[in-house]
């Protein structure tokens, strides 16, 4: 595992680094940078749930979903023509049934 401040952030896959959820939560933006992709309440929604989304993004790879500027957790894009799929990689056990805006 990969520690930051006495924080895990990520551990070995089978041959590469996954981050860990508690790094997308920690709001850190030394870590996050700029790979957020900011979500409608829609999306937000759609996410929580556990479903993959098509968002506007041409960098591949590992991001943070956000909502109202609060990370909710990880996204891997692949990228394609015009949108790109977010994998949602939001662990199953805090995964809901939906999410009320207010």
């Amino acid at each position: 595992a990969v520690g930051l401040a006495e924080m895990q952030v990520a551990k070995s896959g089978r041959s590469r680094l996954e981050p860990l959820h508690a790094a997308a939560v920690c709001g850190d933006r030394a870590l996050l940078g700029r790979r957020q992709i900011h979500l409608s309440d829609e999306e937000a929604s759609r996410f929580v749930a556990g479903e993959s989304l098509q968002v506007r993004s041409e960098r591949a790879g590992w991001h943070v979903a956000s909502w109202r500027n609060r990370p909710l957790g990880w996204m891997k894009l692949t990228v394609g023509d015009r949108l790109s799929t977010a994998k949602n990689h939001l662990p199953k056990m805090i995964r809901t049934a939906g999410l009320t805006a207010g």
